[in-house]
């Protein structure tokens, strides 16, 4: 793709990154998306080639598409691509359609760099046409010498003349004949070529907004901001909270108080977070809602959520440290918060188990058979935990025993 002389780095960097982002939205079928991205180029860029095609290829209908086209030709017309393509667009089409000066209702082409000139195919044709008529004009005076000719061939054999009379005739009048026939040539192509250079361009007015010629090489923020917000709402629709987190980053990189940005970026890392726990990567998880919390620490889902995360986190060291005491403390939080927050019952179950088996061994029978109860409560499949509970119950209440006296 060229670039205009006065586009600096930035401006040709945001300009790939336009053209990029319009041509991905048109493969993922957001052809909305992609029009607007395309049509903001050409008002910053009016001769881009490149967003012209893919304007005129993602319009509602051949017809719009000429006009696009039309628009282009006259911008850029030498271009071979945007000939070849109002060729195949126009293929379908009746001949008033492709005409470009077929409706009543016409403009006189103005662009952001001056008035221009009608294509030069246009004169062209126009001069050939011309030369064409010039040429046929010379061919009649051509026959007609040959009929003088030959006119003059019959008399000399009627009336006897001096030898050689004929040929001395002949070769005069073969060259005044020529230079007549050129001179009708030549007088043919000057009026040719002065109609062609004095023909005003007509072409129809399209409905796109004109090209404008920007004060300064500057985009607004909101310029800037616009396509990335139609990557945000591609992604949040694809539940591509990734993607939707790398937009909104680059938002706002370019508009750091924009307080829409900053809760959407919070819901995405959030969402992430999510998804991570699911996938049982837990620390990165913990990872995305810390960054979710320091970008809205007042969205309440967030706080639960993370909550529950740092204490299931601190449970699961402490079960692997068998600190049973704390294992129950942390996994009775979570489970009052969310029952249902990954495997937290059957975790829950078995530390209240683990914690009963250790103040049995230390005949802290009341202590004991209150953990063996709650875990058959979490758990009530765990025959392990109801012989355990049925030992302490005998050693808290003993079977009584009655003794007789034989004597």
């Amino acid at each position: 793709m060229e670039t205009n002389s006065y586009l600096d780095v930035d401006e040709q960097s945001r300009t790939r990154f336009q053209l990029d982002q319009g041509i991905r939205l048109a493969h993922e079928g957001d052809r909305a998306g992609a029009r607007a991205v395309f049509q903001q180029i050409i008002h910053y860029e009016p001769d881009n080639e490149d967003a012209w095609l893919w304007l005129a290829w993602l319009a509602e209908d051949k017809r719009q598409g000429l006009e696009y086209l039309r628009e282009a030709e006259m911008l850029l017309p030498g271009s071979a691509r945007i000939a070849e393509a109002m060729r195949w667009l126009g293929a379908g089409l009746p001949a008033a359609d492709v005409v470009s000066d077929s409706e009543g209702s016409a403009r006189e082409a103005e662009t952001p760099i001056g008035r221009r000139r009608a294509p030069q195919s246009q004169a062209s044709a126009q001069a050939g046409a011309a030369v064409e008529g010039a040429l046929a004009a010379a061919a009649l005076a051509g026959k007609g010498a040959t009929e003088a000719l030959s006119r003059l061939r019959e008399k000399a054999a009627r009336v006897r003349l001096p030898q050689g009379t004929f040929e001395r005739l002949r070769g005069l009048a073969v060259p005044v004949i020529s230079l007549l026939a050129i001179g009708a040539l030549a007088v043919f192509v000057m009026l040719g070529i002065a109609r062609a250079r004095n023909q005003t361009p007509v072409v129809r007015a399209l409905s796109l907004p004109t090209p404008i010629a920007d004060a300064t090489s500057t985009p607004t923020v909101k310029q800037m901001t616009d396509p990335l917000w139609t990557q945000v709402d591609v992604a949040f629709t694809r539940q591509d909270w990734r993607a939707a987190a790398n937009a909104l980053r680059r938002i706002r990189e370019v508009d750091p108080y924009n307080d829409k940005a900053r809760k959407s970026l919070a819901v995405a890392h959030y969402q992430q977070g999510l998804e991570l726990i699911k996938l049982n990567r837990l620390d990165d998880a913990q990872v995305e809602l810390d960054w979710a919390i320091r970008l809205d620490a007042g969205y309440e889902p967030l706080q639960q959520i993370r909550r529950q995360l740092k204490l299931y986190l601190d449970a699961v060291e402490s079960y692997w440290a068998q600190d049973w005491a704390t294992v129950v403390q942390k996994l009775e939080k979570v489970y009052s918060l969310d029952p249902g927050f990954r495997d937290t019952q059957a975790m829950l179950a078995q530390a209240y188990y683990e914690y009963g088996v250790e103040k049995q061994n230390a005949e802290v029978w009341e202590e004991a058979q209150t953990n063996f109860k709650r875990a058959l409560e979490l758990n009530p499949a765990m025959s392990e935990a109801q012989n355990r509970l049925q030992v302490v119950n005998d050693a808290l209440i003993p079977p009584r025993r009655i003794e007789v006296d034989l004597s």
